[in-house]
């Protein structure tokens, strides 16, 4: 397993017992200590403080590229593409295409393909693999893994990123609306690691929930879900027109 997953990844560990931990859900923790499964050190027994890690660590990283890439961007505009680069959705995009999921050790309740296998759990293993280089490497190891599944991002990102927030406070205000209300539905997840889920409404229209590591990112996914259903309904009823 372990040779097969460091060819894909582009990286071999001296400390294997790190890799394990990344890869090893919170669920089954409990199962590999009782199973007597010696460890390192340096690991962790599962992957959820390697994942805090591996968060400060692509944070920093994205944001060295962000400076180099583009000198003259402001801080907003370096801010805004730094959000979409080291969100849920584009963590869970390369842990798809790193096929992480499908080494994931669980309880056994949870698979890559359950339903309880979320974008948010993809994230976290992508997250932790990074903290997991890191540790077994050092920043330059964890800069060449990042640079690797990153840098396509980063150079698309010629014009930044809209926020969705202001983009349906916009919508809003042109139609004589209210300001959209956020609301939080859900909290889970460890202090370190949580989860938001959040409903954003607008007016009459349908009301759209979308989950994030903070509730700004949460805000901001279900400001674009929103978004998106008021464009394909716009679209619809031009062609119905």
């Amino acid at each position: 397993m372990s040779q097969e997953i460091e060819t894909i990844i582009g990286y071999r560990f001296s400390d294997r017992d790190l890799l394990r931990a990344a890869l090893t859900h919170a669920s089954s923790a409990g199962r590999e200590r009782r199973a007597g499964r010696g460890q390192s050190k340096s690991a962790t027994g599962n992957n959820q403080r390697l994942e805090f890690l591996g968060d400060r660590v692509l944070g920093l990283i994205i944001a060295e590229i962000l400076l180099s890439q583009y000198p003259k961007a402001s801080e907003g505009a370096l801010t805004s593409r730094s959000q979409v680069l080291v969100s849920t959705v584009t963590l869970a995009e390369i842990a798809t295409e790193l096929n992480l999921g499908r080494w994931l050790v669980t309880d056994g309740s949870l698979t890559s393909g359950s339903a309880q296998f979320s974008h948010k759990m993809q994230a976290d293993l992508c997250e932790a693999l990074i903290g997991a280089i890191y540790t077994d490497g050092g920043i330059e190891a964890a800069r060449r893994f990042i640079l690797s599944h990153w840098e396509k991002r980063v150079a698309a990102m010629a014009d930044p990123p809209r926020d969705p927030k202001m983009a349906l406070q916009e919508w809003a205000l042109e139609r004589g609306m209210d300001l959209p209300s956020y609301t939080v539905l859900e909290t889970q997840g460890p202090a370190h690691a949580p989860l938001f889920r959040i409903r954003v409404k607008v007016g009459s229209e349908r009301p759209a929930t979308a989950e994030g590591s903070s509730k700004r990112r949460a805000e901001q996914a279900a400001a674009q879900k929103l978004i998106d259903h008021l464009t394909e309904a716009a679209n619809q009823k031009a062609k119905n027109a």
